[in-house]
């Protein structure tokens, strides 16, 4: 029960949190000079990838496969955004290391909502058959 409560709520908090901390960085006037700002974004989607392990903390979720889709998409436009807004043009590693960091995340978090999309009752039944 003690380690149920908080895993739960961590898990419901996560999206929260980070819809709010890449729509801070994407209202952010940082100036274009501003190092690390084109790298907390991607950074951003690659941490909502989440863990191998866990893709939805209750079957419940794997219904609502659309809505993490559609949270998916908004995150990835905003993130570009974010990238378009503040990727400085005279510092090549770090364009490199934003753009590689963006293109992992958006793979990472793309991997998670094919998990969850597929985590329905009847796959399971299919891989338990095999």
């Amino acid at each position: 029960m003690f380690l149920r409560i908080p895993l739960w709520l961590a898990y419901h908090l996560a999206d929260t949190i980070g819809i709010y901390a890449i729509g801070l960085l994407s209202l952010s006037s940082a100036p274009r000079d501003h190092r690390l700002m084109p790298f907390w974004a991607p950074f951003l989607l690659l941490h909502r990838g989440g863990t191998d392990n866990i893709p939805a903390y209750a079957f419940h979720d794997n219904q609502l496969w659309l809505c993490h889709l559609q949270v998916f998409m908004v995150k990835v436009l905003v993130a570009t955004h974010i990238l378009y807004k503040h990727l400085p043009q005279d510092d090549t590693f770090l364009i490199l290391a934003a753009l590689l960091m963006w293109a992992v995340g958006i793979g990472k978090y793309a991997e998670r909502v094919v998990a969850i999309r597929g985590g329905n009752m009847s796959s399971i039944r299919n891989s338990l058959k095999k």
